[in-house]
């Protein structure tokens, strides 16, 4: 478990600006390559938030836990 700061998919910020898709695929693989699976977040799907309450807040899903 930790905090990765980084997302698998754009499903994870909530922000006028997308994640750029390289960073995105590699951690992504990197995952993959490491035969882990992402254990589901249940309650609120965001574990941090930048500017809260300003019209440009940023909110990702960076921590998360990993198992093989």
């Amino acid at each position: 478990m930790g905090d990765f700061n980084d997302i698998l998919s754009n499903d994870e910020k909530k922000s006028r600006v997308d994640h750029p898709p390289w960073r995105i695929r590699g951690f992504r693989e990197a995952i993959q390559e490491c035969n882990l699976v992402d254990i589901p977040l249940q309650g609120y799907p965001f574990t941090w938030i930048w500017r809260r309450g300003e019209p440009d807040m940023v909110e990702e899903k960076l921590d998360r836990a990993l198992a093989t």
